[in-house]
């Protein structure tokens, strides 16, 4: 504030020498008989002009002056030149005397800021965000209104988001914003929706917005036409992998049924290229054991050692494993029947003119692993996509992917991978966590640790107290300061005062702030903003109240199965062996050909 009005201040005073200049040395008015030019009878004039109206001899003086100017045919001239000079002259007064005021009542600087980020709250932090990114906006265009009166640059959207806060603290609604911005500009759009309300209130029906619902326990569901998006082995691998994670316990039965399903997914691949489904998969698996074995060493020889020698008695317990991982593939098989419309992943992305941008990811609490492990699929699948060379590198957008209470899913390599490379791609990837703590836990302390450096925009909202304050706290950073330190001391010539400026380093902001900052109210929220330049800002927004424009859920209904009866046996090439029967067989299984299995599984 007072920079500013003392350069307005200023700026009025050489306005003001700019008017006299103009209008009495280079425009000089003037006649046969008088002449406006800057003589001593001119410049009282002019100066009893200024004050006649608080000063009664000037008022008197200035009527004399008035008709001497008047009766030589100049007083318009005079008044123009008089009135341009007087009111820049009184408006640099007035700024000079508020900057006189406010230093007057101001307490003593006692506090100096040297080098670091600063932290900056509600409309201070607007204006000087606003003022931050004006360079960045001009030269990239607007992208993503993160809060009321503050737009990052289209920039910004490709450097990814990470958003963290505790429960009802208002992350998804910063989330929901992100999307609101990306369906504005008509971007496609992939989004997890955990509690149906995004399916019910995003989207306009009739036009690009409408969703692409993927969900297998909704009747408005689209098929996930698997067979074009899982179409070589590195995709048979990562599929497998989610369709079957890994258990630390007992990893072998786990990483066993992996080769096996891959082995039954590179026959699909080849013999029905991108036609295979679900159904296809499903139909597969429930082959005897023979048929299996016969698969696999013919599609897929690195699995064919679970059929030899003494490793063959635990065959029927890897069998079993398949049996009871893949649930999600007979729910994904039942859900989407022939007829029902089709979408692929890979091709809606590749697609020029693609006649929907919204894909919203169904979730099923009741059934919330089945729903982790082809969320998983989904996403992993279509980050190796982005990942690999088969997506050209672009400038332009290409695709935003917003998943919320991502910490909670399992771990999803091609999406890894995505983030870090998918920048160059068009790729932009909003996530939304409680605490980097669940991503150490999934994906590892390593590559953990390297998100929140690779991620480019950090929000935080509401955390509980414990360890995430501090870690943002010292995330944030720290800033340079001095403080002034005032000592009195008493000697024999009386009392004296010493002052002194001394540097320290202190945090930008503290765990304690945090939660003290950090609020959540009836109306709103507050969150802080970070990764746009050195500083910190503290920002609110009001919830946002969307109407609901469709049903969040409607059940998907299947026909039930005719009754088995005696006429109808079970066959063969069917009959699964007992889960029980795991503990029993593996006490028989050959150590040397499960360690050889997993050696060629690991090479």
């Amino acid at each position: 504030m007072t920079s500013r009005l003392l350069i307005g201040g200023t700026i009025a005073l050489v306005f003001a020498a700019a008017a006299y200049a103009i209008g009495f040395y280079f425009h000089v008015g003037s006649n046969e008989q008088f002449t406006l030019a800057p003589t001593p009878y001119i410049l009282k004039c002019l100066l009893y002009h200024a004050s006649s109206s608080f000063h009664s001899g000037s008022a008197e003086n200035w009527l004399t002056c008035q008709s001497q100017i008047t009766n030589a045919g100049l007083i318009q001239e005079f008044l123009t030149r008089a009135y341009l000079i007087e009111g820049p002259i009184f408006a640099a007064a007035l700024c000079f005397l508020f900057v006189a005021f406010l230093i007057w009542d101001s307490e003593p600087i006692t506090f100096r800021h040297l080098s670091g980020g600063q932290l900056f709250e509600f409309q201070q932090a607007v204006t000087k965000l606003s003022r931050s990114l004006k360079k960045q906006l001009r030269k990239y265009g607007n992208g993503i209104e993160i809060s009321e009166g503050v737009s990052l640059s289209a920039n910004h959207d490709l450097r990814h988001f990470l958003i963290r806060g505790g429960t009802g603290s208002g992350k998804t609604q910063i989330m929901l914003r992100i999307v609101l911005g990306w369906l504005e500009r008509e971007e496609p759009i992939v989004v997890l929706d955990l509690k149906g309300s995004l399916m019910s209130q995003l989207g306009v029906s009739g036009s690009r917005s409408e969703p692409v619902l993927l969900n297998p326990g909704d009747a408005r569901s689209f098929e996930w036409v698997i067979g074009r998006d899982c179409v070589d082995e590195a995709d048979a691998n990562e599929l497998a992998a989610h369709l079957i994670p890994e258990t630390q316990n007992n990893p072998f039965f786990p990483e066993a049924a992996q080769s096996i399903l891959v082995g039954i997914i590179l026959k699909l691949q080849t013999e029905t290229p991108r036609q295979w489904s679900w159904r296809d998969l499903y139909a597969v698996t429930c082959l005897g054991p023979a048929e299996i074995e016969k698969i696999c060493c013919y599609y897929y020889p690195h699995s064919s050692s679970l059929f030899e020698g003494d490793t063959r008695s635990s065959t029927m317990d890897v069998l079993s494993t398949i049996s009871s991982k893949l649930k999600v593939v007979r729910v994904l098989s039942q859900a989407w029947p022939e007829g029902t419309p089709q979408f692929s992943a890979k091709d809606w992305l590749r697609g020029g003119k693609r006649k929907r941008n919204l894909v919203i990811l169904g979730w099923n609490e009741k059934s919330n692993k089945i729903s982790a492990a082809w969320v998983a699929a989904f996403s992993s699948l279509l980050g190796g996509y982005i990942a690999s060379p088969e997506m050209p590198e672009s400038r332009k957008k290409s695709l935003n992917i917003a998943l919320d209470e991502f910490g909670n899913l399992p771990k999803m390599q091609g999406l890894a991978a995505a983030v870090n490379m998918g920048r160059s791609k068009g790729l932009c990837v909003a996530l939304v966590i409680q605490d980097v703590g669940q991503l150490k836990e999934v994906y590892g302390q390593h590559v953990a640790s390297g998100w929140p450096s690779t991620i480019g925009t950090h929000i935080v909202c509401r955390l509980g107290s414990g360890p995430s304050n501090d870690e943002i706290s010292k995330f944030i950073g720290t800033k340079e300061i001095e403080t002034l330190q005032i000592s009195y001391s008493q000697g024999p010539n009386g009392n004296t005062t010493s002052k002194q400026w001394v540097k320290k380093t202190e945090q930008i902001i503290t765990p304690n702030k945090l939660l003290e900052k950090l609020q959540v109210d009836d109306e709103g929220f507050n969150f802080l903003l970070f990764g746009i330049d050195q500083n910190t800002y503290l920002l609110r927004n009001k919830f946002i109240a969307l109407p609901e424009l469709r049903a969040p859920h409607i059940p998907l209904k299947l026909k039930p199965k005719a009754p088995l009866t005696d006429d109808k046996p079970v066959p063969n090439s069917q009959k699964r062996p007992s889960h029980n029967r795991k503990r029993r067989v593996a006490k028989k299984v050959n150590a040397d050909g499960l360690k050889s299995l997993l050696q060629n599984k690991a090479k």
